[in-house]
């Protein structure tokens, strides 16, 4: 019986050590904290993603991810590695869809015991040859990011909500497609 105890007590104690005393340094701020840490750094590749998608640079977009990436796209399955991201834009590119704007706003970002977390919020306009007229889009994004061996920062996950109620625009309700 004691032993039973023993490897309860040991695994919550070691979920303690390894889970949640790293991300008291998240959690444990002041109400209305805001860190800002890494700020540029996370500004620069959200302005090399911009340009990689507008310009459909799939090399270099593919080159500010982890090999192992997880992306969890709105409405759309989840990807897993850099292979099926691959895959997906040229879907997108074959299919005649472009990205004719794109910006994304990070309004916090911190460092969490050896990965960097950074939300905000997006727009962009998107093009379909299916559709007569531009559909813009805007939401909020969570990713987090993995140092690689030279140092650089890598998304190993994001994921993307819109704002958008896709119900109203099905119904005609939202003419301006924001």
């Amino acid at each position: 019986m004691k032993s039973a105890h023993f490897k309860q007590l040991t695994v919550l104690l070691a979920a303690f050590v390894f889970y949640f005393l790293p991300g008291l340094q998240v959690w444990a701020q002041p109400d209305g904290y805001r860190d800002t840490w890494g700020m540029e750094e996370i500004k620069e590749i959200g302005d090399k993603l911009a340009k990689a998608i507008v310009e459909n640079d799939i090399d270099l977009l593919l080159s500010l991810y982890a090999e192992d990436a997880i992306s969890l796209p709105n409405n759309g399955p989840r990807l897993d590695g850099v292979k099926a991201l691959r895959k997906k834009h040229m879907e997108m590119a074959d299919a005649g869809t472009t990205i004719t704007s794109f910006e994304s706003v990070p309004t916090d970002v911190w460092e969490a015991g050896s990965q960097v977390i950074e939300i905000g919020n997006y727009e962009f306009t998107l093009e379909m040859r299916s559709k007569a007229r531009p559909i813009k889009e805007r939401g909020k994004y969570l990713t987090i990011y993995e140092r690689d061996v030279e140092g650089d920062l890598k998304i190993k996950v994001e994921i993307r909500n819109t704002d958008i109620d896709p119900m109203a625009r099905r119904k005609g309700e939202r003419e301006d497609d924001y």
